[in-house]
């Protein structure tokens, strides 16, 4: 087996056993939260979490993919300034997403809630997660650069501390508030995990890459072609790559979220 292969597999490794530990994070989240706010505010949670979710999957989900991709296919011809050139358009890209989404999200709370028929108590929950989806979109983008170079525990690591942050601060703040203000702040409280929990992913990561990419400063400038790719042609690229998977995934969503408009 060679290095790159069993480099490989570890990573794959890591990943499933983030993955695991943060579905059995999940646990302690929705059964504490059912039992706080009942079936009409875990509606409230369920309506509000889809229509993010949806963003979620049209602004980022396969933007990591394609970033992982065209990095490994560079590092792998030596070209690790065209690697780091791919990350670094693809951040800028990744922050425009989001932010429109979080801006949606925020300044749409009340028309999404008018148009989806949804109740009032919605809304706090809206507003609440709604800078989560910029948070998302820098996590994704440093996600998709180390895996690109085969490093898979930056990504196992902020995926385990940001499902704790989202569990443990979601419950906490849906205990604080459900009885002081109600319903609809409780689940505010709880979905506001999400977005601090995306908070410190996206701060963990960025350490990470600084460090990396100062410990690596003469390697990310490598390169072998006299000639550099153009930011437009990679652009071109990461669309490509990444629309099938974000097509595939935002269908599962938008039925989720039509479901919840009905």
């Amino acid at each position: 087996m060679s290095e790159r292969t069993s480099n490989y597999l570890k990573g794959a490794s890591i990943l499933v056993a983030a993955g695991i530990l943060s579905r059995l994070l999940g646990l302690f989240f929705k059964i504490p939260l059912y039992q706080m706010v009942g079936s009409y505010g875990n509606g409230i949670y369920g309506n509000v979490t889809s229509i993010y979710n949806l963003l979620l999957m049209v602004s980022t989900v396969g933007f990591p993919v394609a970033i992982s991709k065209m990095v490994s296919e560079n590092i792998a011809k030596n070209e690790y300034a065209t690697a780091h050139r791919v990350f670094k358009l693809s951040i800028i890209i990744l922050a425009v997403l989001g932010a429109l989404s979080s801006l949606f999200l925020f300044f749409g709370a009340e028309w999404i809630i008018e148009t989806a028929n949804w109740t009032a108590e919605s809304y706090p929950a809206l507003v609440a997660i709604a800078l989560a989806p910029l948070f998302i979109s820098f996590v994704s983008a440093f996600r998709g650069f180390f895996q690109g170079f085969q490093i898979m525990t930056p990504t196992a690591v902020s995926q385990i501390l940001e499902q704790l942050v989202r569990v443990f601060l979601g419950v906490i703040l849906c205990w604080a508030f459900v009885g002081q203000f109600g319903i609809g702040l409780g689940v505010g409280g709880a979905v506001f995990g999400a977005t601090a929990g995306g908070l410190v992913a996206a701060i963990l990561l960025a350490y990470l890459y600084r460090s990396f990419a100062t410990k690596n400063k003469r390697l990310l400038r490598a390169r072998t072609k006299k000639r550099q790719i153009s930011n437009r042609a990679l652009l071109k690229r990461l669309v490509i790559i990444s629309i099938p998977v974000t097509l595939t995934s935002a269908l599962v969503a938008m039925f989720s979220t039509v479901d919840s408009f009905i």
